[in-house]
C-alpha cells in the first residue's frame, strides 16, 4: 500500500505536538552523532525536543538503577531507541534507525490500543519491583525501621493486581523471608522474646506461602528446601536449650 508523505506529515505533527520524547542510549554513546538520526522527528514535529537517558549494562549505582527502571517502565527492548509518551505515559518505542512519517503513523495506533493501560500497569509494576531489589542491594536493611519499610513495600508489591505467581514467589522467598529473619534477629538481639518469635513465625509463613503458590516450580522447590533447613535448625537449637 502506498503511503503519501505529504498527507502523513501534518497528521503526525498534529498528533505528536503534545508528546514527550525520550531517547534511550547505551552509556557512553556520542549524542552528537545520534542527532542526525533524530532529524526526521523535527520534520514531523517542529516543536519536538527530547532528552537522553544513558543505560549501562548493569546498575552499579542508585542513579543507574533509576534509569533502568525508567526503561522498564517505557518498555525499552533495544538501544538506541525513541520512546513516545503522552499524558498517559509511553505508548511506543522506535529504533532510531526507523524514525519517519510512516513509523510515527504506525506508532500512533499503539496509543489507542485497547490493552495499552493493562500493559503499562504491568511495566510500572516491573519497574517498581526492580527498584525494590536495587535499593536492597545498594542500601541493605540494617535496622528495624529499614526492615519495616522494605517489608511493607514487598507486601504491597506481592499483593498488587499486576503480580503473577512467580512475582509473589520471588518477593516472598528473596525479599520478605530474609527481611523477616533480619527483623527476628534485630528484635531478639541474642535473646528469645515474644516480638522476635512473632517475626520468626512471619518469616516461616512467608516461606511456606512462596512454596505453596507453586510447589513444583524452581522457586517453590527452593522455598521448600529452605523451610526444611530452617525446621532442622530449630530442632537442633531446641536440643541445646
Amino acid at each position: 500500500m502506498k503511503v503519501y508523505l505529504p498527507l502523513l506529515l501534518p497528521a503526525a505533527a498534529a498528533w505528536l505536538a503534545a508528546d514527550e520524547y525520550t531517547v534511550y542510549i547505551p552509556e557512553g554513546s556520542d549524542t552528537a552523532a545520534l542527532e542526525e538520526q533524530l532529524l526526521p522527528l523535527k520534520e514531523i514535529d517542529g516543536a519536538a525536543h527530547w532528552f537522553y537517558v544513558p543505560l549501562s549494562r548493569r546498575a552499579d549505582s542508585e542513579k543507574q538503577a533509576a534509569r533502568a527502571a525508567m526503561a522498564i517502565r517505557d518498555g525499552v527492548s533495544l538501544l538506541p531507541c525513541l520512546a513516545l509518551s503522552d499524558e498517559r505515559g509511553c505508548y511506543a518505542c522506535l529504533p532510531l534507525s526507523a524514525i519517519g512519517a510512516e513509523q510515527i503513523a504506525e506508532a500512533r495506533r499503539h496509543a489507542q490500543a485497547p490493552d495499552r493501560d493493562r500493559k503499562a500497569k504491568r511495566r510500572n509494576y516491573e519497574a517498581a519491583r526492580y527498584l525494590l531489589f536495587a535499593r536492597l542491594s545498594f542500601k541493605p536493611a540494617t535496622d528495624l525501621p529499614a526492615c519495616r519499610r522494605y517489608i511493607d513495600e514487598a507486601r504491597r508489591l506481592a499483593t498488587h493486581e499486576s503480580a503473577d505467581v512467580e512475582d509473589r514467589q520471588l518477593l516472598g522467598l528473596r525479599v520478605l523471608y530474609p527481611l523477616l529473619m533480619k527483623k527476628y534477629s534485630l528484635l531478639g538481639q541474642g535473646a528469645h522474646t515474644p516480638e522476635s518469635e512473632a517475626a520468626l513465625l512471619e518469616a516461616i509463613a512467608a516461606l511456606e506461602a512462596a512454596r505453596d503458590l507453586d510447589p513444583l516450580s524452581v522457586l517453590g522447590r527452593q522455598a521448600h528446601a529452605e523451610r526444611e533447613r530452617l525446621r532442622a535448625a530449630r530442632l537442633k537449637s531446641r536440643q541445646y536449650e
